[in-house]
């Protein structure tokens, strides 16, 4: 019984401090989401994401968290940590009269990671999903557009 008692006491506060910091993305600071590609300056402009709305281009949808998963986003072979949000409502038509998504098809669901990109620094990456189930990976069905932004420190 010592020994067990000695070990608890010896193994105990490590673990109590290895516990992790929080997480923060880029996303939840307070600045907006600047455009990387043409793709999203064509289509969303700057992207603001907070916890309740997601604004594209000046239009506010309400969103909430629905998940926080650890898979494979893009095809860059690495796993991230992306953030799901299920959109109450499409923003509808966008900049230069596009959508998200394409005509005639609703976007459900955003999925929000960082990344690293050679020569640009890091990226904020934005695909969108028009499924009624939430995406569980890159693979799942539904992707209709995909979007990149800077990863800006201030």
């Amino acid at each position: 019984m010592k020994i067990l008692n000695a070990l608890l006491a010896a193994t105990v506060p490590s673990i109590a401090l290895s516990q992790s910091a929080l997480e923060h993305y880029a996303w939840q600071d307070p600045y907006p989401l600047v455009p990387l590609g043409r793709t999203a300056q064509a289509i969303t402009g700057p992207v603001r994401v907070r916890p309740k709305t997601i604004t594209f281009d000046n239009k506010v949808v309400a969103a909430r968290l629905v998940g926080k998963v650890w898979r494979m986003w893009d095809e860059s072979g690495e796993k991230s940590t992306a953030s799901i949000y299920e959109l109450s409502s499409d923003p509808g038509v966008l900049r230069h009269r596009n959508t998200l998504c394409g005509a005639g098809v609703k976007a459900r669901f955003v999925v929000l990671w960082q990344s690293y990109q050679n020569g640009v620094g890091g990226a904020v990456n934005m695909a969108v999903w028009s499924s009624a189930t939430k995406p569980e990976d890159k693979d799942s069905p539904g992707l209709c557009g995909t979007y990149s932004y800077e990863w800006k420190v201030r």
